[in-house]
């Protein structure tokens, strides 16, 4: 009898950031595309950046293994950077971005019901019309805008 034996090296981050590319040419492709598209599009891009940092970190770390679970994305993109023996400045592009993308993520994935009150003055009303709905922070998130903002930066 002959035993065979097969390897695989699967990267998650690549499955994760491929799906999101996807979901990025539909809104592409498709202008009436709604807005789960931008959302599973942004989600999987986030998920798709701490898989990375997840797959970056052990060939940087000796003690990756240990300690990522403690730590945030955040934390995690820091560290990496400084064991690269980079400063880098997280108010400012494409740090920025991944503060967005993480905050973004966070509202879902530890999401809660929310209460949403606009006070609109009578001046700031147009006759006849009704005015815009009010928006969560998350709903403010998911913009065309803001969905190719987080999904091209980290291509």
């Amino acid at each position: 009898m002959v035993e065979v034996k097969q390897n695989k090296e699967f990267y998650t981050f690549w499955l994760l950031k491929d799906a999101a590319r996807e979901n990025l040419q539909m809104l592409e492709n498709n202008s009436r595309c709604n807005g789960y598209a931008r959302m599973e599009a942004m989600l999987l891009s986030a998920l798709a950046m701490e898989a990375y940092l997840n797959h970056v970190g052990p060939f940087l770390l000796n003690s990756w293994e240990t300690i990522e679970k403690s730590l945030g994305p955040k934390q995690k993109l820091v560290l990496i950077l400084e064991v690269l023996s980079h400063s880098p400045s997280m108010g400012h592009r494409p740090y920025q971005t991944f503060h967005d993308m993480f905050k973004f993520r966070n509202l879902l994935a530890h999401g809660r019901t929310r209460k949403v009150i606009d006070h609109i003055s009578n001046q700031d009303r147009i006759p006849g019309t009704f005015p815009e709905e009010p928006k969560t922070d998350i709903e403010m998130l998911i913009t065309n805008e803001k969905c190719f903002q987080i999904c091209n930066r980290y291509d």
